[in-house]
Order: C-alpha cells, then sequence, then structure tokens
C-alpha cells in the first residue's frame, strides 16, 4: 500500500534552488523526492513548532523562549536530516 502524497508549491531564493538541482543530480534522485525526503524527516520537530507557536498565541509572555528552542531544534534536526539522506545515497553508490 502507498502513501498518501500531498503536492504543493514552495518558493526558495535562487542559491538554495541550485544547491538542492546539485544535490539532486549528484544523487540521482529528483529535486521532488529530495526536497519531500527532507521535508518527512523534519515533520516531528514542524509539529513541534507548531504547537508551540500554537502555545504563544495563547500565552504570549512565557511562550517566547519555547518557540525558539522550537525554531532551532526544528533547524537542528533538519541538517541532521540531510545529511543522514546523503549518507544513505554514498552507500547505495559505494555498493554500485
Amino acid at each position: 500500500m502507498t502513501k498518501p502524497i500531498a503536492r504543493f508549491t514552495v518558493s526558495v531564493d535562487a542559491a538554495t534552488k541550485a544547491v538542492i538541482d546539485d544535490l539532486s543530480e549528484l544523487m540521482d534522485t529528483s529535486v521532488t523526492k529530495l526536497a519531500g525526503s527532507l521535508l518527512d524527516d523534519s515533520r516531528p520537530h514542524l509539529e513541534h513548532l507548531r504547537d508551540s507557536i500554537r502555545s504563544a498565541k495563547d500565552n504570549p509572555g512565557t511562550s517566547y523562549t519555547t518557540m525558539h528552542l522550537a525554531l532551532i531544534e526544528a533547524q537542528r534536526h533538519a541538517l541532521e536530516a540531510q545529511a543522514d539522506f546523503l549518507e544513505q545515497i554514498a552507500k547505495a553508490k559505494a555498493k554500485d
């Protein structure tokens, strides 16, 4: 059974697009698959960020720090997910 897929348009600056294009080519994968994998891997932290923002709106005086920490954690996790993804591709290429 395949997972349901949702599609949406994302805008990034030209330099980010160039890096994603380069990675996609080097990793022999599509831009869509690469970007989707990075976002899917970041979902738990995106959910935490979403919840923190909701909390901040309900209680703005005490939630700023929590929201800021959630953003930092999401960014850290995104970097780890990218490294893991690249490592998997490198291992697959090494087998070839």
